[in-house]
C-alpha cells in the first residue's frame, strides 16, 4: 500500500507475481525502471476492492502460463499513465492486461504483446477507457489483436492501432456485446484472417 518512488534508475525481475492488497501507487518519474517477469512470471495480480496506480515505468516480459493477464489481472481498479508494455504474452487473454475491473489507460504503448486467445494487447469486461496511447504489433488468436471488449463499455480517444493482427476477428479491436465509443484515432495497417481487419463490431 501507499506509493512507491525511485531513488535511481534499473531493472527489477520478479520470480513471483505482486499481489496488490492495499491501494498503491508505483512511480518511475524522474527515473527509467523497468519491471520484468523474465517470460515466467505476471508483475501485478489486482484483487477486487483494492487499486493499483502505476506511473511512468516499463512492463516488460510478463507471461501468464495457462493463465490470462501477461503483465496485469486486474478485479479492482487500474490506472496506468505514461507506460510501455511490451513482449508480455498471456496462454489465453489479455496479453498484457486482463481487466475484470475498471481501468483507465492514458499515454501508454502497448508493443509486441500476445494473447493465445482474445485481446493481444487488453481483454476487458466491466469499464475501460482508454486516452493518447498506441497499440502497436500486438498479437490475438482469435479476437481482437489489440483490444477485445466484451460486454462492457470501452471509450476510446486520440489513439493508434497500427499493425496489429488477429488470426480471427478485429485485427485492431473487437467490441462484443458491449458499448464501444471511439473518437480521434487512427486505424492503420491491422489485419484479421476473418472479419473485420480494423473493428470487428456486434454491439
Amino acid at each position: 500500500g501507499g506509493t512507491v518512488t525511485f531513488s535511481c534508475s534499473g531493472m527489477i525481475t520478479l520470480t513471483n507475481e505482486i499481489t496488490i492488497v492495499a491501494d498503491t501507487t508505483i512511480d518511475g518519474s524522474g527515473q527509467n525502471i523497468v519491471i520484468s517477469g523474465n517470460h515466467a512470471v505476471r508483475l501485478f495480480y489486482v484483487p477486487a476492492g483494492s487499486s493499483l496506480t502505476l506511473r511512468n515505468l516499463n512492463l516488460v516480459n510478463g507471461r501468464a502460463a495457462g493463465a490470462s493477464g501477461g503483465a496485469i489481472y486486474n478485479l479492482g481498479n487500474l490506472a496506468v499513465a505514461g507506460i510501455d508494455l511490451e513482449s508480455n504474452s498471456a496462454e489465453f487473454h489479455g496479453g498484457a492486461i486482463l481487466n475484470y475491473g475498471t481501468a483507465d489507460v492514458s499515454d501508454t504503448m502497448f508493443f509486441d504483446n500476445e494473447a493465445g486467445i482474445n485481446g493481444g494487447a487488453i481483454d476487458s469486461t466491466v469499464q475501460l477507457s482508454i486516452h493518447r496511447s498506441w497499440f502497436v504489433e500486438n498479437i490475438a488468436g482469435f479476437r481482437g489483436g489489440a483490444v477485445n471488449n466484451y460486454l462492457g463499455t470501452i471509450t476510446v480517444e486520440e489513439t493508434l492501432f497500427g499493425g496489429n493482427r488477429s488470426s480471427g476477428y478485429g485485427g485492431g479491436l473487437v467490441n462484443d456485446g458491449g458499448n464501444a465509443f471511439i473518437q480521434t484515432s487512427d486505424m492503420q495497417l491491422n489485419s484479421a484472417q476473418d472479419v473485420g481487419g480494423g473493428i470487428k463490431n456486434s454491439g
